[in-house]
């Protein structure tokens, strides 16, 4: 569904991937949400300090150039403190999620992970539940842990039922 609120939703891509930011940025343009990339974490620190933190996602890649996704998230959250600014919903993407990757992700600050090839309908999910959170009372984070969980177990045994276009590969 294509409707006007949907321009309201600004996600941030970071990722060091100019391929991957393309295909994200071109199925996020299909739902007219605003879309701004950037090719590593201290550029999206910088973006956040600069645009005062007014996204509502950032899909976050782990292991770029410059500063890294982790390192991102704990500046970024120390900002969003310092600040008194509400906590964006930061997800990590990355096609090594393992055990101890998950435990990084939570403990760096991360809301959730999505693992590569992306599922764009995980995407678009979590992007329904900030459309609602804007709209009505509801807060993203309120069921976060379960979510989590879920969304770990269901990416890491989700056979991949979209096209190749709809999803993002893995960095060799």
């Amino acid at each position: 569904n294509n409707n006007n609120n949907n321009n309201s939703i600004r996600v941030m891509i970071v990722d060091d991937s100019s391929f991957n930011r393309s295909i994200l940025e071109r199925h996020l343009k299909k739902h007219f949400y605003i879309i701004e990339s950037v090719a590593n974490g201290l550029e999206a620190l910088n973006l956040i300090k600069s645009k005062g933190n007014n996204f509502d996602l950032i899909l976050m890649d782990l292991l770029m150039p410059v500063m890294n996704g982790y390192e991102a998230t704990q500046q970024i959250r120390a900002f969003e403190k310092e600040n008194c600014l509400k906590e964006t919903p930061i997800f990590a993407v990355s096609g090594d999620l393992n055990d101890k990757t998950r435990k990084m992700c939570t403990d760096s600050g991360m809301t959730g992970v999505f693992s590569k090839p992306l599922e764009m309908s995980e995407v678009y999910e979590v992007i329904h539940k900030i459309l609602l959170s804007k709209s009505n009372t509801v807060n993203i984070n309120d069921d976060n842990e379960e979510n989590k969980i879920s969304q770990q177990q269901n990416l890491s045994s989700k056979d991949n039922n979209e096209s190749t276009d709809n999803s993002l590969q893995t960095k060799s």
